[in-house]
């Protein structure tokens, strides 16, 4: 712990950390596009 108060003085953990920005991915589908059955293939 008393290493810890010397971390001002080193400059470590003086700034304040940046906010991580958000995740612009969506999943994918995980469904086979085999298995997927269409509107128009249910009506028939």
């Amino acid at each position: 712990m008393p290493t810890m108060r010397k971390f001002p003085d080193l400059g470590v953990g003086s700034a304040e950390l940046a906010s991580p920005s958000d995740i612009e991915l969506a999943p994918r589908d995980l469904r086979a596009a085999e298995l997927t059955v269409s509107t128009d293939d249910a009506n028939s």
